[in-house]
């Protein structure tokens, strides 16, 4: 049943309520567009091939296609992330043993001055 105006509905229990619109069910299920969905056409069927070739295998390679390519994109982020974190690490490397070897000789400076006054 098409209520909007100049609206189609095809098939069984396909029922159009907006206008411009249609609905094509080839399905037991039935086929609706309610009225607030002016300019719609809705293909209700278990499955919709074009020259043999399932649209719903075509929508499910482009969704992978699309998700490994935001994959992908995420990957480098992480890569630049991780190699960032890198270069932090190195550089905090670099000031502890610093530190480090500056400590060593302070000790080393006390040990020697301490030496120096035990042995008086």
């Amino acid at each position: 049943m098409a209520n909007g105006r100049k609206s189609l509905s095809i098939g069984y229990n396909a029922t159009v309520k907006a206008d411009h619109s249609a609905a094509f069910s080839f399905n037991s299920i039935g086929c609706e567009i309610p009225s607030d969905s002016d300019n719609t056409i809705k293909f209700c069927a278990d499955s919709i091939s074009y020259n043999g070739v399932s649209l719903a295998d075509m929508m499910d390679a482009a969704n992978r296609r699309t998700l490994a390519a935001e994959d992908d994109a995420s990957l480098h982020e992480l890569e630049d992330f991780v190699v960032a974190k890198e270069m932090e690490l190195a550089q905090f490397s670099e000031r502890v043993g610093a530190i480090l070897a500056h400590r060593e000789a302070e000790i080393a400076r006390n040990a020697a001055k301490i030496e120096a006054l035990t042995s008086q």
